[in-house]
């Protein structure tokens, strides 16, 4: 039997206060977990597609170069271009050219031919022939070919110059490029595959959180931290401090719960071991092992221990609105010899 008293001498408000309500307390464990799994796998993914994103604009920037490279490489071994800069009316002959190769759809967006003194012969643009190179020429004058990022007259571009030699001499120079805009243009042509890929990552993911949240749910019957620890506290203690021996066992009569009372009757532990206990372990009469063994029901049945008679209940557990496994309890009052025996 528990008492049950309120100390009229404090305050309502303060009696209220003092009150921990076992209830489910704000947020579950369960939500608690998927919210934090959920920012894990959000941040996860979102650094991931970043990741992807700038790798793929390294491949792009990377392929870019490499085909304004050889276009300038191969304009600056073609004989024609060598011919045509050495000639007397360059321009006409090579601006037809290039326009045709910019039209093949190369990915680049100008080629650019000049004179050794930078007068462009060649442009996408035809008012800027005959104006001077906006890039650095000085390593293409000195014979080496290079790549730069420069600003010009279409903007800032990624581009290659190079060179060109007539029968040994210097003649020109070809400037191939992709502006930096058409770059970013092709970079976002690939989030509609990296955002799909990422949102189906993020689905999935979340999917198995919430599967995995569910269980849990189930698993703490909804309650938060909080709740679960006065959950804890107030079964502890309501199991301990009733005067009957309460001894709780699995569906492989093992025993995995008893209070204190059950202890001292029983001359079990005083704490429960980690891994229970089993029958053939514990000293106890032979009629209530094999009792406890088949797992019978029975009300107020007697047993006679050594120091001990004691009165058995015995019957299946069942907790309401629940999914845990059944467990048998085993509910008994004993006493001494020779004294009164407690009641149930």
């Amino acid at each position: 039997m528990t008492d049950h008293f309120t100390d009229q001498t404090r305050p309502p408000s303060a009696r209220a206060a003092a009150l921990a309500p076992l209830n489910s307390d704000g947020w579950s464990l369960a939500v608690v977990i998927f919210a934090a799994q959920m920012l894990v796998i959000m941040l996860v993914v979102i650094g991931l597609a970043v990741a992807t994103y700038k790798h793929q604009a390294q491949v792009i920037l990377d392929d870019k170069q490499a085909t304004v490279a050889t276009i300038s490489i191969t304009l600056a071994n073609d004989p024609f271009v060598s011919e045509a800069l050495a000639g007397t009316q360059p321009t006409e002959e090579l601006q037809p050219y290039t326009d045709k190769i910019l039209d093949r759809g190369q990915g680049i967006d100008f080629i650019t031919i000049m004179t050794p003194d930078e007068r462009r012969v060649t442009h996408p643009n035809p008012q800027q022939l005959g104006k001077k190179y906006s890039g650095s020429t000085k390593q293409a004058l000195a014979g080496q070919t290079y790549n730069e990022v420069a600003l010009g007259t279409l903007g800032l571009s990624v581009r290659t110059i190079a060179p060109v030699f007539h029968e040994g001499t210097l003649v020109g120079m070809v400037a191939t490029g992709i502006t930096l805009e058409s770059l970013e243009s092709i970079y976002r042509s690939e989030l509609p595959q990296i955002l799909t890929v990422s949102a189906l990552a993020l689905l999935l993911a979340g999917f198995s959180s919430w599967s995995f949240s569910r269980y849990v749910n189930q698993a703490t019957l909804g309650f938060g931290p909080h709740g679960l620890r006065r959950l804890y506290a107030f079964y502890f203690s309501a199991l301990h401090s009733v005067r009957e021996g309460l001894v709780l066992l699995d569906r492989q009569h093992h025993i995995v719960l008893y209070n204190q009372e059950a202890a001292r009757l029983l001359g079990f532990p005083e704490q429960v071991p980690p891994n229970g206990l089993d029958l053939d372990q514990v000293q106890i009469p032979e009629t209530l092992r094999t009792l406890m063994a088949t797992g019978r029901s029975c009300k107020d049945e007697i047993h006679l221990g050594t120091h001990t008679v004691l009165s058995i209940s015995q019957g299946p557990a069942r907790l309401t609105n629940a999914r845990l496994p059944a467990v048998a309890p085993c509910r008994f009052a004993g006493s001494a010899p020779n004294r009164s025996p407690a009641r149930s």
